[in-house]
């Protein structure tokens, strides 16, 4: 089976950040079933995983990255119900992830802490409100590839290529 490209017509996903409260939104770029991939488009600004805080209280993650990563997830939340509805998604599986980073500027803060965000928002549990749960931890991720350059996008969002293949 070939892949299907499909066309922003043709999913009720928003596919600019005008379109989102918030300025979230995504395109499904393309899905097959069969050899579980999976390419799509985030259109949002992406905020580097910052440090935990610790306290005397217990170590936590600030409330604006925790807040972020369920808005992220929300909107990733809307590629999964478009795999759902195109025969399944498998959560449970072992995956490869890419992901291009592309910004009006160069997007702040390192690599790995950029990836980090989506990979917290990839796991949000659909038991959340409009989680994504495409993967239910990221320790299923085997290989990871992460690049970042200028192009596209504006100042108040960029445009985030993910690609997901599953490991047979």
């Amino acid at each position: 089976m070939a892949k299907r490209r499909l066309k922003a017509e043709d999913v009720d996903v928003p596919t600019t950040a005008d379109d989102v409260p918030g300025g979230y939104a995504c395109e499904l770029v393309s899905f097959n079933h069969e050899i579980g991939h999976v390419q799509f488009s985030i259109y949002a600004p992406i905020m580097p995983s910052p440090r935990p805080r610790v306290t005397t209280r217990g170590t936590f993650m600030p409330s604006d990255y925790r807040t972020h990563t369920r808005k992220l997830g929300i909107t990733m939340g809307h590629i999964r119900g478009l795999l759902d509805a195109r025969g399944g998604w498998d959560a449970s599986a072992r995956f490869n992830v890419s992901l291009f980073f592309e910004a009006f500027n160069r997007p702040t803060g390192d690599l790995d802490n950029l990836a980090k965000t989506i990979l917290d928002a990839g796991q949000l549990h659909r038991g959340e409100p409009s989680g994504a749960e495409l993967w239910t931890n990221d320790s299923q991720i085997d290989g990871l590839m992460v690049f970042r350059c200028r192009g596209a996008g504006t100042e108040h969002w960029s445009d985030t290529r993910v690609v997901i293949a599953r490991i047979a």
